[in-house]
């Protein structure tokens, strides 16, 4: 599924790298099924090497995995998906289509945030702004930046930017250096090229025809 202009309980995971902040950082909850070359696989089960399905490069493997937003409360997004509701943490990419995008960016697709698209005020169809705490909500790397199928809907792979390397500690940093080595130098961050333009809320917000942050406040 995309998101067009027309348009639970998780677990604690152990052994993976928990960012520190979570509103800026993307994340899957760890029970949403990711389309893998084995078929569905929960987020919360990848592992390096997984292939997971990509809508501009076939199977591609997975290179890191790590978790967020089972540290604090979060507000993340929820949409209904195939088989349940995927949730989304506020920094998580969705992929966004329709006349409105191309007219917003010069592209038929682009990239917009949960977070951006809250729902209190009528997000994407039948979606709903939840309260999440002490729920592992998955983030994996691939070689570039992918546009992958998590509960039916397109959503970003991770990407190694400011805002994630901020948020984790010493030793996840560690291990993300350590299987993309060539983020130590400058520049080494090439590949990761957004898969997508990537709108701000205000765009993203027009371009899905919901009402803007500052009405969705007043309304409230």
């Amino acid at each position: 599924m995309t998101v067009t202009i027309r348009g639970q309980g998780g677990r604690r995971l152990q052994g993976l790298p928990v960012p520190r902040a979570e509103t800026a950082v993307p994340g899957i909850l760890a029970e949403c099924p990711i389309d893998t070359i084995r078929g569905p696989v929960e987020a919360g089960a990848l592992a390096a090497g997984d292939l997971v399905f990509t809508r501009d490069a076939g199977y591609r493997p997975v290179r890191w995995v790590g978790c967020c937003g089972a540290l604090a409360e979060i507000a993340a997004l929820a949409m209904p998906a195939e088989g349940g509701t995927l949730v989304l943490a506020p920094g998580q990419l969705l992929l966004i289509a329709g006349p409105a995008v191309a007219a917003a960016c010069g592209e038929p697709e682009a990239l917009a945030a949960a977070g951006d698209l809250a729902a209190e005020a009528g997000g994407p169809a039948g979606s709903r702004s939840v309260a999440v705490a002490g729920q592992a909500m998955v983030l994996f790397l691939l070689d570039t930046h992918e546009i992958v199928r998590a509960g039916g809907t397109w959503c970003a792979s991770g990407r190694p930017d400011a805002a994630l390397m901020r948020a984790l500690d010493e030793g996840a940093r560690a291990g993300l250096l350590a299987a993309f080595p060539e983020l130590r130098l400058p520049g080494g961050d090439a590949a990761f090229r957004a898969a997508r333009p990537v709108l701000d809320a205000a765009a993203a917000r027009a371009a899905l025809g919901l009402r803007p942050a500052a009405q969705r406040r007043r309304a409230a």
